[in-house]
């Protein structure tokens, strides 16, 4: 494992890797982070009695969350090696070339799917986030906010990546299907984003 200055210096670095999609899982997974200390912190509070039942669920839903984003920060590298390790197979005979073909094809999927996971994970930290926001404690309703940035960045983070990956994959139905969910999930983000800025600034400006 990495520590914080490593991750930032090995991103700063001439490698593609860790690159937007190492990135973007990790946007979510601060959001997961902030989420389960915003539900703890709301959990210990008395004032807070009767949401501890739902604080407990979102909390264990977050740390969830968190571990598998936390995973995805480094898969999206290996995705992306993957890949660029298919391209460089050799290529002189037709057999060779026919290998390389299907290895390319099929590390593109992987690299693409991956960030599509964080996408679709990001879907669930802003359900966490709008609850938060409405029910958690009011004095933490700014980090409940920023745990709603965090989701979105790391959604659009990854829409961004499984858009870029999508030339390379052979398959026009594959790279269709992939196209679609990823459209509709960022939709999904869209709405679901404006709806917690709006409820937060009500909030925070009454």
């Amino acid at each position: 494992d990495k520590s914080v200055q490593q991750f930032i210096e090995a991103t700063a670095g001439d490698s593609p890797t860790p690159g937007g999609g190492s990135i973007s899982a990790l946007s979510g997974t601060l959001s997961a982070a902030l989420a389960a200390m915003v539900a703890g912190v709301t959990y210990a509070n008395p004032s807070y009695k009767k949401q501890k039942p739902l604080m407990e669920k979102i909390a264990i839903r977050a740390q969830q969350l968190a571990g598998e984003l936390a995973a995805l920060v480094d898969e999206d590298s290996r995705s992306f090696d993957a890949f660029m390790a298919a391209v460089r197979l050799p290529q002189k005979t037709e057999a060779e070339k026919s290998a390389r073909q299907a290895a390319k094809e099929e590390a593109a999927i992987y690299m693409t799917e991956v960030p599509l996971r964080t996408l679709q994970r990001a879907v669930d930290l802003l359900g966490l986030a709008d609850t938060l926001v409405q029910k958690g404690n009011v004095n933490a309703l700014s980090d409940s906010g920023v745990a709603a940035l965090q989701a979105e960045a790391a959604a659009w983070g990854a829409w961004y990546n499984v858009r870029i990956n999508l030339p390379q994959i052979s398959d026009a139905s594959r790279r269709e299907a992939l196209a679609t969910e990823a459209t509709e999930l960022l939709e999904l983000i869209k709405k679901s984003s404006a709806r917690i800025r709006r409820r937060l600034q009500n909030k925070l400006l009454s």
